[in-house]
């Protein structure tokens, strides 16, 4: 071989190898991404880093094949290009498997290795400074050319870093922004507990705990006693409407269970679901749980979060397991502990029935030992749509609506009836009120309710409970659950602390003008409602435009 032959071999080769390796990966993945493309585009940025002295050089063609080499790990396991997404869930990276992962460290390591390795073959090779200029002003002008070049490597890689620049960086520094414009220096600023508790609530028992129960899908028109029913299918609550503080025209902000649960403990709206079934694993119920965790990292504060400052115990009872994703997304809340339901005794597949998780709370309170007052939460799932009785059945059992209220009902008051027996009665206020209400009212459901419109009635309880309690019905005028994290708040005597909570106490007596206009709305998603009461004094859920400032709301929640 020649000597011109054998520089020529020695200038090619870092070109020939990674053309190879690429061409192989391209073959093994069956992309309709055009290799032809490549080739020009490795030709080009090889051309250009030969202008370069060989520590530059080598520099710059490692960085490339750095490049390359991830881009096409991505392709034999996407079929494309990197995309913003796979950065953001680099955490995740378990996922995939073990065998997935040596097989893609296998596809880095033969397109990145012999290409980078290539380079030294040019050790020798120097370029003449006429040879450069002219040389290096037309690969300038091409690179400029290819960095706008669809399906380019260099073209991918730079807009997938000004995405995750754009996501990681400006994102999260305009969200902490918008924040802070709701942050507020108190829970409350005047109460009506401050001057006239003693109409609420007896002095002489003062509240030390607190059980809030959220149950599944439960709207008020459920209730007998607010249906105007003889049925007797919901004795339980009929009872409690008469001997507690239960709210009347209160409404649920928000639904399903996911945005339920976070928006009342919050006090807040967030745009993502629990469950999209038409586009994909994107719901909090779907997703992996560091993903979870990632997106409900917001910096805002909860209910167990404050009361955790105020030397509380905190738990919540999930209707899943302890692996389940809704357990994952309630541990987020700050709870000093989650229960699964497998962590109390439940074998079978999750949910667990309501039986079981009355019986749950039961245990806990039974093992509690501490002298710490305790905050407990706990959501029910059997009365979700579609689910029958397990248990109980109303009449002949053929209506799966009346069965599966009737069963919480029934084990909600034998809960109820071991509560009064037990020494938590005298200083503990029990908290019954729903995640959302029926957000699907089937033919079924509005024959068994008489309900007369298609839409979800957002009507909900929310009944206060306790020895310590004076019972009577308070005109909640058509505010809704947003207010629920703020009035425990309130109630237990926490009113000073700084929070980012969007509705007011229902005791409170100045709420802010923001927060007045809000406890009215109802948001999930894109859809928006307004609740307010016509001439007669009725109120009315009537649809409205999306409100502008719900754009800015779910920036900041996740």
């Amino acid at each position: 071989m020649s000597l011109r032959s054998e520089i020529c071999a020695r200038l090619l080769l870092p070109l020939i190898v990674t053309l190879l390796t690429v061409l192989a990966v391209f073959k093994l993945s069956g992309t309709d991404l055009h290799f032809a493309k490549y080739c020009a585009e490795s030709t080009l940025v090889y051309a250009a880093v030969l202008l370069f002295p060989f520590i530059i050089r080598t520099a710059l063609w490692g960085i490339f094949q750095f490049i390359v080499a991830l881009q096409m790990c991505s392709i034999v396991s996407t079929s494309i290009y990197i995309v913003p997404l796979t950065v953001m869930n680099l955490s995740s990276h378990n996922a995939i498997g073990v065998k997935a992962q040596i097989w893609l460290a296998f596809i880095f390591a033969i397109v990145f290795f012999p290409s980078f390795f290539a380079i030294f073959s040019t050790k020798n090779v120097k370029v003449k400074k006429n040879i450069y200029m002219a040389a290096g002003s037309v690969v300038g002008v091409l690179m400029i050319t290819l960095a706008f070049t669809q399906n380019s490597v260099l073209k991918n890689t730079k807009h997938l870093a000004k995405a995750v620049l754009h996501d990681v960086y400006f994102v999260p520094k305009q969200n902490a922004a918008i924040r802070e414009q709701y942050r507020k220096p108190a829970v409350v600023s005047q109460s009506q507990l401050e001057t006239a508790g003693a109409d609420y609530f007896s002095p002489d028992t003062p509240i030390k705990n607190v059980i809030v129960i959220f149950v599944e899908g439960f709207s008020a028109e459920v209730v007998d006693y607010k249906n105007h029913s003889s049925r007797n299918l919901t004795p339980t609550y009929d009872q409690l409407y008469k001997n507690s503080l239960a709210f009347d025209h209160y409404y649920n902000h928000t639904y399903a269970t996911y945005r339920g649960l976070r928006g009342q403990l919050y006090s807040l709206w967030q745009y993502k679901a629990g469950f999209y079934p038409d586009v994909g694993n994107q719901g909090f119920g779907q997703m992996d749980h560091e993903k979870i965790h990632k997106l409900t990292d917001s910096g805002l504060v909860s209910v167990p979060e404050i009361l955790n400052q105020h030397h509380f115990n905190t738990y919540f009872l999930s209707n899943e397991l302890r692996t389940g994703n809704m357990t994952s997304y309630l541990k987020t809340f700050a709870f000093t502990r989650v229960y699964g339901a497998d962590d109390l005794g439940w074998t079978g597949d999750p949910p667990r029935s309501d039986k079981f998780a009355f019986q749950s709370l039961k245990q806990v309170l039974t093992k509690y030992k501490s002298d710490k007052p305790f905050f407990i939460g706990m959501y029910t799932a059997g009365t979700h749509h579609g689910v029958d009785s397990p248990d109980l059945t109303y009449g002949d059992g053929s209506n799966s609506y009346y069965n599966k209220f009737h069963n919480l009902d029934h084990w909600l008051g034998d809960f109820i009836a071991w509560f009064q027996r037990s020494p938590y009665y005298d200083n503990t206020l029990l908290v019954i009120t729903s995640d959302h209400g029926v957000v699907i009212p089937t033919p079924e459901y509005r024959r068994s309710f008489h309900q007369k419109t298609e839409h979800s009635n957002f009507e909900i309880p929310l009944i206060l409970y306790g020895k310590m309690v004076k019972p009577q019905i308070v005109d909640a005028k058509g505010t809704t659950s947003i207010s629920l994290a703020p009035t425990l708040l309130d109630v237990l005597g926490i009113r000073k602390t700084e929070q980012y909570f969007l509705g007011c106490s229902l005791f409170e007596t100045q709420c802010d003008e923001r927060s007045s206009r809000l406890m009215h709305h109802f948001a999930a998603g894109t859809d928006s409602f307004r609740i307010s009461a016509n001439e007669r004094g009725k109120y009315i859920i009537s649809p409205e435009k999306e409100d502008a400032e719900f754009q800015k709301i779910y920036r900041f929640t996740n």
